[in-house]
């Protein structure tokens, strides 16, 4: 079994994500602690380990863990992967209980599914995608890696989500719509046509903002 979903595998936990951490705690398994800045405030009652400044000995410490990855942004779990897969970590995946996953389903690792997510058949899920509370995936559809699909959003049939890109709470994308990589689909947005990589697209149906320079 690959240690990336194996429950009795101890994780480090990077951020202190109070739903990662339940999710964690639901799903049994063992925090070791978290690793954050310095800075950053710890409400929980596992340790801060340290930093990424500490990467070398936290995988001499902790080289038996892996490691889950919180952040909601698409651009800083990429990072993170690069920077503890380098080191050797393994990057878990959590899926929620409560999660509907098509048996056809291809997932690569280091996804985390919440509660009440339906992934339906013959999608691709890529690599550390985050998928949250309630979000629906149809048919066929190909989701990139560190995609963020935030709750509630809908993905129909034969849709593409690029590299990076992040569909907000309660977006709907249409069938056979190709989403551009670091694209942003806002929250309640319909999206009725392609959106191109890197931009940002609100409303009803789905316009790109314009950036003021």
């Amino acid at each position: 079994m690959n240690s990336a979903n194996n429950n009795e595998i101890p994780v480090l936990i990077i951020g202190s994500h109070g739903e990662i951490i339940e999710l964690c705690e639901l799903l049994g398994r063992d925090i070791i602690g978290l690793i954050q800045d310095a800075e950053a405030v710890n409400r929980t009652d596992y340790p801060t380990l340290g930093s990424d400044q500490d990467i070398e000995q936290l995988r001499r410490e902790y080289e038996h863990a892996a490691v889950v990855i919180s952040p909601d942004a698409p651009e800083a779990r990429h990072r993170l992967d690069d920077v503890y897969a380098s080191a050797g970590f393994t990057i878990a995946e959590l899926t929620h209980p409560g999660a509907t996953i098509s048996p056809s389903c291809i997932r690569d690792s280091g996804a985390v599914i919440q509660t009440g997510v339906n992934i339906s058949t013959d999608s691709r899920i890529g690599r550390c995608v985050k998928v949250n509370t309630s979000a629906n995936i149809m048919h066929d559809c190909d989701i990139g890696n560190y995609v963020t699909i935030a709750p509630n959003a809908v993905v129909l049939g034969h849709v593409t989500l690029s590299d990076e890109c992040y569909v907000g709470a309660g977006a709907i994308i249409l069938p056979g719509i190709d989403i551009g990589a670091n694209a942003i689909v806002g929250a309640g947005a319909v999206v009725t046509a392609n959106v191109s990589a890197g931009t940002t697209v609100v409303g009803n149906p789905a316009r790109e903002v314009l950036q003021v320079k």
